[in-house]
Order: C-alpha cells, then structure tokens, then sequence
C-alpha cells in the first residue's frame, strides 16, 4: 500500500503547524540558553520528559523488511539528503531517510509532515538504535500517539530480488561438503540474513527437487504402538542413549546425549562386553559420568563387564522394552540422519575414504546442525555458546554469549531450563501423534 500523505495531515499534530514551528525555534533558542547559563546546585531542573512521558514505540520482533511501509532512518553530521522512496517486491515501500544530528527535531518534525499518513502503520529501523529516545521524544512532544502508527524493528535483513541469486544462496545454505541440510535448518540459517517473499516455499521446492537428497533419503516409518511419557534430561549428559550401528560392513558404539542430541560413534570389532565398556569409559572422560543410560536389549549391554562398569560408577542402566523400540528414539533418528550423511559422502567423492573417517566427517556435521528438536546446534548447547565457527564455513564468525566471562553460568542456566522445556513439549506431542496413530490404526 502507497500512501498519500496530500489530505489531513493536521490531524497529526497536537498543534496548529505554525505553533509547532514556533515551538522548535524557541527551543533551540532555550537550549541555547541552557548550555550556558551558570550551573547552581540548589535549583531543581524539571524536565518536559517528567512531566509528559516518552511515547513508546512498539517493538517487534521481525525484520522491517517484512513491513509493506518501511522507514529506514539514519543521522549525519552535514545537511541530510532528500528522503530516497523506493519499490520493493511490487507491493512494499521503503523510505531511507537522513536526520540531521544538529537539526534532529526541525528534521523529524518535516519528514513526518511530508510522509507519514495518519493511521497507517510503518515499520521502522534505526541505523543507530542510540537515536529511538531522541525520536520518541519528538513525537510526544509534537504529534498524537493515536495519529501515528509506528513499529520500532530491531532487524534489517538483505533483500533478494533476482531469482538466480536467490537458487545461488539457497544451494550454498543447503550443500556443504559432508551433508545436505533439510528445509528446516536451511530455512532457519537463510531466514536470519535474507529475504524474498515466501522464502520457506523457494526452500522446500528447491530442497524437495534435489536429485542427490532423493538418492540418500533413509525411509522413516512410524511407529504405531501405544507409549508413555519418559524422563525428561534437565542438562547435557545428564541421561545419554547407547546403541551399536553397523555401515559398510563396520560397527560403531553410538552415544546420543538425551539432552543436547550431541552424539559421538566408536569404531568397533566386536560386541564383545570389553570392548564396549572400553569406548564407555573414553566419552565419559571427555564428558563425565551420567545418571541414567537407556540401551535395547542387546547383549552387548547385558555382560558383566558393562553392568559392573555402569554400578561402579552409579549409573542407572534403563532398558528398552521389546514392545516399545521408539523409547530409544533419540538413536534411531541419530542413525538415520547418519546413514544419510554416510550416503551423501559415497556420492561427493569419499568412496575410497576409510569408514572411520567417513564417519568423523559424518557425525561432525551432525553436531554443527541445528536440530529439528531444540533448534540449537548440540555442539553449541554443551559448550554453552549461541553459535560457533562452522567446520565447512571459514567465512561464519564464531559469536559467543554477550559478556561471557560474567554472564555464562545464568545464561547457561536459562537456556537449559529453555531447552528442558523444549524437550517436554515435543516428547508430549510426538507421543500424542503417535498414540493417535496407533488409535486410529486399531480401529481401522
């Protein structure tokens, strides 16, 4: 929607035009005066702030360039430049707009005046949040707050209008050199730089026409048995998922943290108790001793050597029932998101790469991808950072927790508790899709 800002343009300000004008000029003219006049201690200073609070601007939480009137407002030192309109997708508009640091609110007062139409919403962003106060400031003083209708965002992302760049960055998000990210997380990753209308769609079309995900996609089948809630991990390592997987011929002990989803696999020749409990004792000294493990009913994990191993150090070892293998879920999905990764390093050239190497390459990618689950990379979450380097993207800064040093416990801390609950929620509506499955198979 374009607006013209021609008709009614008194009905937002407080004051006649001429009394506003009169209003700046003696202003500066004060402010003048104010800066310098003698300092005395004993006079008491009663701002127009005090007396009339700032009109807040509502803040969202999406990018400005989602606005269909967008006002993209930033301050020079010299005389500002005109007001630039421009057109973008067809159907939104954005202003770019210059204030000047020594005229702000003369500025203010005129773009507002020549471009803004009562009760239309614009979206705006600051080049420099410093100057939302001083913005604010100007609309309490000159404008009604029920007149304008203006959305503060914090977020301005790049806009991509040519259609070969837009296939270009999805299959730059999308490709790596171990894996093919799905939809979710290549939308996730392009959504926080980038946008185009119905970017979500472009991804899944691109993704779902991707000839080489076609060939490695490992086929998931639901299950269709009753199951009951199990307990839930409130931090990394906590309750970890034990399993063996066997690829090409070569077998691996498989550890998948319940809380994080971080996983590491043990090349092994056997399934002897030994072996198994040896490769037990190297993830715990790199990520100390959990409470609980959940395995099947291997016997692989029913020897002395292992149940011993697990009562020396009081570990609960929990099993899975015959009746229900989905308990152990968590290492099912692990296995076929790494048969998948396994598949896709056969067709990009690692066919003559040993299985062990094959599988670092493999589990590495597993731990840099965002699960589906926390939407957090595992990695970051036991390391206790937002985001860190990408191991196939020397270009990706690594970005840790403001303050860190400080801050780190709390925040960590917090986002634990987040994820705890993350983990409830979609264990609850998994289990309630999958008893409603199991529901509806019984009575057909």
């Amino acid at each position: 929607m374009f607006v013209n800002v021609d008709n009614d343009e008194e009905s937002l300000f407080i004051q006649p035009l001429d009394e506003i004008v009169d209003i700046i000029e003696h202003e500066q003219v004060n402010l003048e005066y104010q800066n310098n006049r003698p300092e005395n201690p004993d006079e008491t200073v009663h701002s127009n702030a005090d007396q009339h609070p700032i009109q807040t601007i509502p803040i969202v939480d999406y990018a400005v360039n989602q606005g269909n009137n967008q006002i993209i407002i930033s301050t020079v030192k010299h005389s500002p430049a005109p007001p630039k309109i421009s057109i973008l997708f067809e159907s939104k508009q954005r202003i770019n707009v210059q204030f000047s640091e020594n005229d702000f609110d003369d500025d203010v007062f005129k773009f507002i005046r020549d471009y803004i139409a009562p009760n239309v919403i614009y979206h705006l962003y600051f080049e420099n949040p410093d100057i939302y106060e001083k913005f604010s400031v100007v609309l309490q003083r000159m404008f009604k707050s029920d007149a304008l209708k203006f959305k503060m965002c914090r977020t301005k992302l790049v806009d991509v209008t040519d259609k070969t760049d837009i296939k270009d960055i999805i299959r730059n998000y999308h490709e790596s050199k171990s894996n093919h990210r799905g939809i979710e997380e290549t939308h996730q990753r392009i959504k926080e730089k980038y946008f185009w209308p119905n970017l979500k769609k472009s991804i899944q079309t691109f993704i779902n026409e991707c000839e080489i995900c076609q060939q490695c996609k490992y086929e998931r089948h639901p299950i269709k048995i009753a199951m009951n809630l199990t307990p839930t991990a409130s931090k990394p390592f906590e309750i970890v998922h034990i399993d063996t997987f066997t690829f090409e011929g070569s077998k691996f002990l498989t550890i998948i943290d319940s809380f994080s989803k971080y996983a590491q696999a043990y090349q092994i020749t056997s399934l002897s108790g030994t072996e198994i409990a040896d490769n037990l004792i190297l993830f715990f000294s790199h990520h100390g001793i959990p409470t609980r493990i959940i395995a099947d009913n291997g016997t692989e994990f029913k020897n002395t050597v292992v149940t011993e191993l697990l009562s020396l150090h009081k570990i609960k070892l929990h099993f899975i029932s015959p009746n229900h293998p989905d308990s152990n879920g968590v290492v099912e999905r692990f296995h076929s998101t790494i048969t998948e990764h396994l598949r896709l390093l056969n067709t990009e050239g690692f066919q003559k790469t040993p299985i062990k190497m094959k599988m670092l390459y493999a589990v590495l990618a597993y731990n840099h991808a965002l699960h589906s689950v926390t939407k957090l990379k595992p990695i970051d979450i036991i390391n206790g950072h937002i985001t860190s380097n990408e191991p196939f993207d020397i270009k990706i800064d690594q970005l840790l927790l403001n303050d860190y040093t400080n801050s780190h416990k709390e925040r960590t801390k917090l986002l634990y508790s987040k994820i705890n609950s993350d983990l409830i929620q979609n264990k609850e509506k998994t289990l309630e899709r999958i008893n409603r499955d199991c529901d509806s198979s019984q009575e057909s």
